[in-house]
């Protein structure tokens, strides 16, 4: 996935709606890109489970806005219907 700013006056917000990168600090409107590699098992009718990898790299609008190191997460997910 690849992520841009629609207007440089744009910045970016947490999921609360938190301002976490203003967008008066660069020109930039390429934020970063991302990878993910997910799999899910249904081990059972009520038993699904989920994991997945990814990272995020940074581009121009990142770096010029402060910290700009690759981020790496890690998921694991269990969902049983009762």
């Amino acid at each position: 996935m690849a992520y841009w700013r629609e207007s440089t006056h744009d910045g970016i917000y947490a999921i609360p709606g938190l301002l976490v990168r203003r967008g008066k600090d660069s020109d930039a409107r390429f934020i970063g890109k991302q990878v993910e590699l997910a799999a899910s098992w249904q081990a059972t009718p009520k038993l699904n489970l989920t994991a997945s990898l990814s990272a995020f790299d940074p581009g121009p609008f990142i770096r010029d806005t402060g910290s700009a190191r690759t981020i790496k997460m890690v998921c694991a997910q269990t969902t049983y219907r009762f």
